[in-house]
Formats: C-alpha cells, sequence, structure tokens
C-alpha cells in the first residue's frame, strides 16, 4: 500500500490520539474532568495527581519504515502509549479494553484536530491503529508512605498516520 505524504505532521500524535478519544466519548477532556465526577480525564504527557479515573496518552518511539529515494522523505509510524489509571481493577480493567476496542475500529479515518492551545486546526488522516502489546494490567501506584492506590494499566500501539490533503 503506498501513501502519499505531502508534508510533515505538526502536532505530536499522542495529542491527535487523545482528542480523537475525546471525540467518540471514551474520555473528557481535563477542564471537564476536574469538575465532574464518574468520567475519565484524557491527559497528554503528563501524569495529573487527580483525577483518579484517568487516560494518559504519550508518545513514544516510531518505528521507521523507510526512506523514500526521490523526495528523500523518512517513514515512520509512530508509537503511541495509553496508560489507563483507577481506584478499581474492573473499572480500569473495562476502560482499557474500550480503548483497545475503540482504536481497533480505526480504519483510513480523516480526522480534524483542534490545538486548544492556538486553536489552529490541521486535516490528518488516521490509516490505522495497530496493538504493539496489551492491554495489560501493570500492577498498582504507591503513595510515598507505601500505601497502594491506583491501579494502571497499559495499551501500546503503532499509529499510522499522515497529513490529509485533499
Amino acid at each position: 500500500m503506498s501513501i502519499i505524504h505531502d508534508g510533515p505532521i505538526v502536532h505530536p500524535v499522542s495529542y491527535i490520539l487523545a482528542e480523537y478519544l475525546i471525540s467518540v466519548g471514551v474520555g473528557v477532556d481535563m477542564e471537564v474532568a476536574y469538575v465532574t465526577d464518574d468520567v475519565y480525564g484524557i491527559a497528554t504527557t503528563n501524569t495529573p495527581q487527580t483525577p483518579d479515573s484517568l487516560i494518559i496518552v504519550s508518545d513514544t518511539t516510531p518505528i521507521k519504515q523507510g526512506r523514500d529515494m526521490l523526495s528523500d522523505f523518512t517513514d515512520r509510524i509512530n508509537g503511541c502509549q495509553i496508560l489507563v489509571r483507577d481506584n478499581c481493577y474492573d473499572q480500569g480493567w473495562a476502560k482499557i479494553r474500550e480503548v483497545s476496542e475503540v482504536l481497533d475500529q480505526v480504519k483510513n479515518l480523516p480526522f480534524e484536530y483542534l490545538h486548544h492551545e492556538d486553536t489552529t486546526t490541521a486535516d490528518y488522516r488516521i490509516h490505522g491503529v495497530h496493538t504493539s502489546s496489551g492491554p495489560i494490567p501493570l500492577g498498582q501506584e504507591y503513595e510515598s508512605n507505601g500505601q497502594s492506590k491506583r491501579y494502571l494499566f497499559s495499551h501500546n500501539v503503532l499509529v499510522n498516520i499522515t497529513p490529509d490533503n485533499p
């Protein structure tokens, strides 16, 4: 399968994937999560202490697919880790499974990304999201006093995404 690349991806893939998960109702923006109970907030790259029910989407190492000899473009498939945290094991496990199932459905999806900080938009095409490991339970976090706290679950994916320039 040949994919035409019309420029770089200018936003972190974790931000795009997090925005997609919000758009399909898997979780909510952190501003909503801070004031609403019983929802999963979706954060990118950092791990805030609250709320307890949280989805964190982080960028990981991309996989190099090759270099185009004519354009000198290096094709990469971007990596992301989705981490779910919850006080209840069963709820956390159910949420990471939901994330996995939603991402498995992504195929050749046009997606308009809105960058919240500067309100710019960009059109992307998410060709596919492929599991590289997980979902798996990671155990519990521990507080500084040694008490167990919240359960953690991980799902690692590779995201094939390009700018969508019709």
